[in-house]
């Protein structure tokens, strides 16, 4: 038994020896008859006569025989195009070409695995949208056409692949359409051929996120000249973010074009600040669960985004995008939705909660010390990155504190040097609205760099300008959205606001002292309430309270007009009777000034009863006197015609604390005139001077 079993291991041993001494003899007959110079010189005959591009091999060329016969060669080379932004579109460090031993021993070239090390692949689009892995096969080479033209005798006549590994390599996407390049770390890929396709196992980084894509796409047979797309089946996956893309990239001279079905679903928006921290603060707002679904299409310069649908937070909007091409970078866009509540993504004060604002609110009756106007430099960018044409198709759009839009259609423009609302209308409160506003950049010195961030020394201030017209604006649609009192304090009537201004400045302050233009608010036939709680902020409302005997405080008070006209030059209005109120019991105009620049006040106001409502002019306060800063001016009043000042209060904006200025004694009444229409037409040829009005 013992030497039957030593005979079976002898004979064992001796087969296993006998092939490796074959595999050695086949090895070395297969490297005397196939130098790694002439089978490498065989495979770049066969790259360059499919890319139409130079292949160059620049390191050293080896056989390895375990753990399978491979070639391997170092620093290998694939020229760009010539119009391409550098030389080269692959160089590899490293590969190692696995080869099936009897498909070469026939002519053939059957690479079983191509091991890759080091790549580093540069893919580009021009202006025009052409790729650069347009691929024109070399006329010279091997021809595509076996039927017009025989093998070469020893030449290899067909050329497939199995297995592609990638490993420590990168991808480059480069665009003029892009602000940056963006950059992929390949960790680990695998393509594995599945008949005619290969399907696809790759491990990237994105900017130190992790990505991971599955899916299918075309085979190498795909690159033959006849053939005008490569199809693809892709899934991406990055933290938070799944995305699916299922189309068609053209070939040949239509490299650059494709037609991709565009599936994403964001679930968190983590790694998308990771990507991109300077949109962080941006992507921070966004609803949790996001998804857009596109048909995103490119044929020349001709980029589609059509149709798209965006849905967020129980919303959606539908659209389609075009870009042309050229520079700069011009987009064409359309967005339509049903229904549309900004809410959840306007962006909040840093640190500051919903229970901070609270708090802000309660403590604004309190806190008015400080400058009405900042003078922090607004966030504006030196140009904007791209020119737009937007049309907006809005049914009804929600914005916080202020009542729902109806019917929104609206025209914005963007240009590198400025951003305009070219037209927009709309109905709110019952009214019917329309506007169109316009921001200018200073002009980019050519001979200059902007500096991001800084103005330069001498440079002009950005420009601004707007328009606004409302009209039939029902005052108890708004009423709510102005104060939180209940119930508020004004009720009925119709209102008409009008604003034709313009200013320049990157700040509030140089904004408002800037100004030019008119301001007109025009409101009818409304009612004071007498026991509605005063409006916070509003000094008209605690005005008239105050002037209005202590008995009709108490009741409904009917207001014929109001009106405010505030023409404005260089921040300061000058009020000739252009504030102006007719109730039942009295009239009022006011002269003075509003000079926002230095954020300081100066009005003057003196009510004149009405004949025939049973209102004593003593029951009304003389001459009002209204004076100092914006958010806390001085009160004072004569009381009896004389130009005594009685005590000054604070009056704080936030409190409407006026009551006390309803005191008695008018020194001779007005004649009856019609304040409300002298505000809204003034007719300065005919007015009486400031000291005949007062009574001088």
């Amino acid at each position: 038994m013992h030497k039957q079993g030593r005979s079976k291991l002898r004979w064992a041993l001796g087969l296993l020896a006998a092939l490796v001494l074959i595999a050695l003899l086949g090895f070395l007959a297969l490297k005397r008859a196939y130098p790694p110079e002439r089978l490498l010189a065989m495979v770049a005959e066969q790259v360059q006569a499919k890319t139409g591009r130079e292949f160059a091999i620049r390191g050293p060329i080896s056989w390895r025989l375990l753990p399978n016969i491979a070639v391997v060669v170092e620093d290998l080379h694939l020229a760009n195009l010539d119009w391409g932004s550098r030389p080269e579109m692959l160089s590899i460090r490293k590969a190692a070409l696995e080869l099936a031993l009897e498909p070469l021993l026939d002519g053939r070239i059957e690479v079983q695995r191509i091991l890759i090390e080091g790549a580093d692949i540069w893919l580009e689009v021009d202006e025009q949208g052409r790729g650069n892995w347009a691929f024109s096969p070399s006329q010279s080479g091997a021809s595509l056409d076996s039927k017009s033209k025989p093998k070469p005798q020893g030449k290899p006549g067909d050329f497939s692949l199995a297995h592609i590994q990638w490993a420590d390599s990168k991808i480059t996407l480069h665009s003029p359409r892009m602000p940056r390049d963006l950059l992929l770390h390949i960790d680990e890929l695998n393509l594995h051929a599945q008949q005619a396709d290969y399907a696809l196992q790759a491990r990237l980084s994105l900017a130190e996120q992790p990505l991971r894509i599955d899916g299918s796409f075309g085979g190498l047979a795909a690159f033959r000249a006849e053939s005008e797309f490569w199809p693809f089946d892709l899934k991406l996956q990055l933290e938070g973010l799944n995305l699916s893309s299922k189309g068609q990239l053209a070939l040949g001279v239509h490299a650059g074009d494709f037609n991709v079905e565009l599936k994403a679903a964001l679930s968190d928006s983590q790694a998308l600040q990771a990507l991109m921290p300077r949109r962080a603060e941006l992507f921070r707002q966004l609803p949790q669960a996001l998804q857009l679904d596109a048909q995103v299409r490119r044929q020349g310069a001709l980029l589609s985004v059509q149709p798209f649908k965006i849905a967020a937070a129980g919303q959606s909007m539908e659209g389609e995008l075009f870009e042309r091409g050229g520079q700069p970078l011009r987009l064409e866009m359309k967005l339509k939705s049903d229904s549309l509540d900004l809410a959840p993504f306007l962006l909040q004060p840093k640190g500051q909660s919903s229970k901070t604002q609270v708090t802000q609110k309660s403590a604004r009756t309190t806190q008015v010390s400080g400058p009405v106007f900042s003078r922090d430099s607004w966030p504006l960018p030196k140009a904007f990155p791209f020119e737009l044409d937007l049309a907006l198709d809005i049914r009804s759009l929600q914005l916080p504190k202020m009542p729902p839009m109806q019917g929104l259609l609206a025209q914005v423009e963007m240009a590198t040097q400025s951003l305009n609302l070219k037209s927009a209308q709309w109905q709110m409160a019952g009214g019917q609205w329309q506007a169109s506003a316009g921001m200018d950049l200073p002009a980019l010195d050519a001979g200059k760099t902007a500096k991001a961030g800084a103005a330069q020394t001498g440079a002009k201030p950005p420009s601004w300008r707007l328009k606004l017209d409302g009209r039939d604006i029902k005052v108890d649609d708004l009423a709510p959205y102005l104060s939180s009192a209940s119930p508020p304090a004004l009720r009925g009537g119709a209102l008409r606001m009008a604003i034709d201004v313009a200013a320049k400045g990157d700040d509030a302050r140089e904004w408002v002292s800037s100004l030019e233009g008119q301001v007109l608010l025009d409101a009818r036939n409304f009612v004071l309430q007498g026991q509605a709680k005063h409006l916070g902020t509003d000094v008209l409302t605690g005005t008239l309270r105050a002037l209005l005997p202590g008995d009709q405080k108490r009741r409904d008070n009917p207001i014929r007009c109001a009106v405010m006209r505030l023409p404005f030059k260089q921040g300061r209005a000058d009020i000739d009777r252009s504030i102006a109120l007719e109730s039942e019991q009295f009239n009022l105009a006011a002269l003075g000034h509003i000079d926002l620049g230095k954020e300081t006040l100066s009005l003057s106001m003196r009510p004149s009863t009405q004949k025939g409502l049973g209102v004593s002019a003593a029951n009304l306060s003389a001459l009002v006197q209204l004076e100092g800063p914006l958010n806390q001016p001085n009160i004072s009043w004569d009381a009896a015609g004389t130009a005594q000042q009685a005590t000054q209060v604070g009056l704080k904006l936030a409190t409407g604390g006026l009551s006390i200025l309803a005191q008695r004694l008018l020194s001779k009444p007005e004649p009856a005139e019609q304040p409300c229409r002298r505000a809204l037409n003034p007719d300065k040829s005919a007015g009486p001077t400031l000291r005949n009005w007062l009574g001088g």
